[in-house]
C-alpha cells in the first residue's frame, strides 16, 4: 500500500485541479495501517487522551495489535462507534457547554476520516472561512478585516446559534454525497453522527448536530457551512461595482486652497487648512457607484462588511434572511444580526455607538439599541433614529427602521 502522505497529497491534488471531482473508493484507505500510525502520532501528545471514555480506556497501553483488530472490524464493516461521555464545561456568559468525550479508538478512526475529508475539502473551501483550518486562525480573519474592511460603514455581525448542536444530519449527508460517492465511507460518518452520548448512566440518541469534543465536528461544520459561504460570496459579488470612490468636493476645495497657500508662502494658513482636511473624508464614503462587500466567517461567527449606504446594508440583511429560508443555514438555526458601522461600548443603559475618531465623539448623540423582530424570525439589533446631518458626521450612517416597518 502507498503511504498515507502520498494518498492524501493525491486526493488534495485532484480537488485543486477539479472542484467538481467526485471521489470514489475512499473506504479502502481505512485498511492502511500507516493512516492510523499517522493519526496516533498527532493525538498521543494531547492531555485529553488520558481522559477515559465510556469504555474507561485511554491511550495508555495502545499498540499495533489493537490497530490490526480495528482494521479487521472496518474490513468486515462491523465497527460501531461508542457513545461519547457527556460532560459540561462553563462558558464565559455563565451558561454550561456540553462536551462529548469519545473513546480513544473512536478518536483514532475519526482522525483518519478527518484527514481524508480535509484533503478533499480544504482546496475548495472559500478564502473567507478561517475557523478550524490549517494555517488559519482568528488572527488571519482579523487580518482580512483589516486589509479589506477599510472604509466600511456597515458591519453586519451574524452568529449561527448552537451551530454544532443543530446541524441537520440528512442535509449534511447530502452535502457530503456531492463530493463523495462511497456508500461505506458515508455510512461510517453517519454512524459517528448517530452514536449518541452517555449521560446520567443512560445512552441518548443523537437526532441532530455534531457533539463538541468530537474530532470530526470542526471539519463537518465547515463542510456544512461551505454552501453558506458560497452563497454569501455570490451575494457580495452581485453588489460590487466601480473602480474607485469619487472625490469629496469639500475636501478637494480645501486641498486646492492649501496648495495655493503653500505656494504663496502662507504656512500658517496652510496648517489651519490641513487641520480642517483631517476632519473629513478625502473620498465620498457613501458613493453608490463604488461598493466592495467583504465577508468573513470564523466557525459560527459571520461578518459581512458593507462600505455603502444603509439601503445596501438592509438588502444584505435580506440576503441573510433568504439564505436561512433556502436552508443554506439549517432551519433549526437562527442568525442574530447587529447592524452598525460604528464601534460600540457596553453601559448600564444599553449599547451606545460612537464614531471611530475620538474627536467626533462629542458630536454623536446617545442612541440605545432596540430589538426588532422580523417576519423571517431573524432578530435585528437596530440603532433606531438618526443623528442630525452635520459636516463632521458625513461618514456616519444609521439604520433607521420605524416601528411600522419592523415586519419587513
Amino acid at each position: 500500500m502507498q503511504s498515507a502522505k502520498t494518498v492524501l497529497s493525491m486526493l488534495k491534488q485532484k480537488s485543486e485541479h477539479d472542484e467538481t471531482y467526485v471521489f470514489e473508493r475512499l473506504y479502502r484507505n481505512l485498511f492502511n495501517e500507516d493512516f492510523f500510525l499517522r493519526a496516533y502520532q498527532k493525538l498521543y501528545s494531547k492531555e485529553g487522551n488520558m481522559t477515559p471514555g465510556v469504555d474507561d480506556e485511554t491511550i495508555d497501553g495502545f499498540s499495533k495489535h489493537q490497530i490490526a483488530e480495528l482494521i479487521e472490524l472496518l474490513k468486515w464493516e462491523r465497527y460501531q462507534p461508542k457513545p461519547a461521555k457527556r460532560v459540561y464545561i462553563p462558558k464565559k456568559n455563565g451558561k454550561m457547554r456540553p462536551l462529548g468525550i469519545p473513546s480513544f479508538t473512536d478518536k483514532l478512526v475519526q482522525e483518519v476520516v478527518r484527514e481524508i475529508l480535509e484533503a478533499i475539502y480544504e482546496p475548495i473551501f472559500c478564502d473567507c472561512s478561517h475557523g478550524y483550518r490549517p494555517n488559519r486562525s482568528c488572527h488571519t480573519a482579523l487580518d482580512q478585516i483589516k486589509r479589506k474592511g477599510k472604509g466600511t460603514n456597515w458591519m453586519i455581525e451574524g452568529d449561527v446559534t448552537r451551530c454544532f448542536e443543530s446541524i441537520d444530519h440528512d442535509i449534511l449527508m447530502k452535502v457530503l454525497s456531492l463530493k463523495i460517492c462511497d456508500g461505506r465511507f458515508l455510512e461510517l460518518i453517519r454512524r459517528f453522527l448517530k452514536a449518541g452520548y452517555f449521560e446520567f448512566k443512560q445512552v441518548h440518541n443523537s437526532l441532530s448536530g455534531t457533539p463538541q469534543g468530537n474530532v470530526l465536528s470542526p471539519i463537518l461544520a465547515n463542510i456544512f457551512l461551505h454552501e453558506f459561504d458560497k452563497y454569501m460570496e455570490n451575494l457580495a459579488e452581485g453588489y460590487n461595482k466601480g473602480t474607485r470612490k469619487r472625490d469629496n468636493p469639500p475636501y478637494r476645495v480645501l486641498y486646492s486652497r492649501r496648495y495655493s497657500a503653500k505656494k504663496q508662502g502662507h504656512i500658517k494658513e496652510a496648517k489651519e487648512l490641513l487641520k480642517q482636511m483631517r476632519t473629513m473624508h478625502a473620498v465620498d464614503p457613501m458613493d453608490e457607484n463604488f461598493i466592495r462587500v467583504n465577508f468573513v466567517r470564523f466557525a459560527d461567527d459571520a461578518r459581512p462588511e458593507v462600505p455603502a449606504s444603509n439601503a445596501v446594508g438592509a438588502r444584505i440583511c435580506g440576503g441573510l434572511s433568504l439564505a436561512r429560508q433556502q436552508r443554506k443555514v439549517s432551519a433549526t438555526q437562527s442568525v442574530t444580526l447587529t447592524s452598525s458601522g460604528l464601534p460600540q461600548r457596553e453601559t448600564t443603559r444599553g449599547t451606545i455607538a460612537y464614531p471611530r475618531s475620538r474627536k467626533l465623539a462629542n458630536h454623536l448623540p446617545t442612541t440605545e439599541r432596540q430589538d426588532v423582530r422580523c417576519r423571517q424570525g431573524i432578530k435585528l439589533n437596530c440603532f433606531l433614529g438618526s443623528p442630525k446631518r452635520d459636516s463632521k458626521l458625513d461618514g456616519i450612517r444609521w439604520l433607521h427602521l420605524p416601528p411600522d416597518r419592523a415586519d419587513m
